[in-house]
This record gives C-alpha cells, structure tokens and sequence, in this order.
C-alpha cells in the first residue's frame, strides 16, 4: 500500500483488538489478580530465598499438584507487564502497517460482546 495515502497509525483497527494479536488476552486476564481479595503470606523459606536473589524471580512449586509458580516483587511484575504489552502492542501495529488488519465493526462487537453477558447470566 502506498504509505502517502495510507491511513495514520491511529485509525487502523481489526477484528483481533486494534490489530494486536490474540496473545494479548493474557494481559487482560493478569490485571484481575490485582484485585483478588485473598492474599497468602510468604513463608520464611520463601523470604529467605528471596533475600538470597532480590532481583530474581523465586520458583515455588506446589508439592500437591508439582505446578510451578513464579514469585516476583510487584513493582517488577508491573515492569514486566508493561514490557510485554509493549512488544504485543508492537506487534499489532506493525501488522497494521503492513495492511494486515481489518476495518472494527463495533457495532458487531458490542453485540458480540452483550450477546456473550447475556449467556452468562442465565
């Protein structure tokens, strides 16, 4: 596509979110545990090895069902956060630059999105 009568980066918008990849929806899952209203306390082993590696995420396995958890200081968490959704959202737009996207009908969104609430509450 000629980039003279290309549309600005602005206006470009898809089906997929403005153009960004499915992978994007993790994103939007994380920030809900930011309002999850139990919060475990770390215990002295947990503590002692973060104090060991401060700047390290602390592997914690669970020894019931052997998952893998990760544990990180929330400031770090929240750069991390931001670090990927940059990259997500890089991704988007250069697929949108490169004409890889389609025009958001949000219209078809926003009965897509109501018909999907209303299902729920039944």
């Amino acid at each position: 596509m000629d980039t003279a009568t290309r549309q600005p980066r602005e206006s470009w918008q898809s089906t997929r979110v403005f153009g960004l990849s499915p992978r994007i929806l993790p994103f939007v899952a994380a920030k809900k545990w930011y309002n999850t209203p139990m919060t475990p306390k770390i215990t002295d082993e947990m503590r002692k090895a973060l104090e060991q590696h401060p700047d390290d995420p602390l592997k914690v396995e669970d020894e019931q069902t052997r998952k893998v958890y990760f544990l990180i200081d929330s400031g770090r968490a929240q750069h991390l956060l931001d670090e990927w959704l940059r990259r997500e959202l890089k991704v988007g737009l250069d697929q949108a630059d490169r004409g890889e996207s389609q025009p958001w009908d949000i219209d078809e969104t926003l009965a897509q999105a109501h018909h999907r609430h209303a299902s729920r509450r039944k």
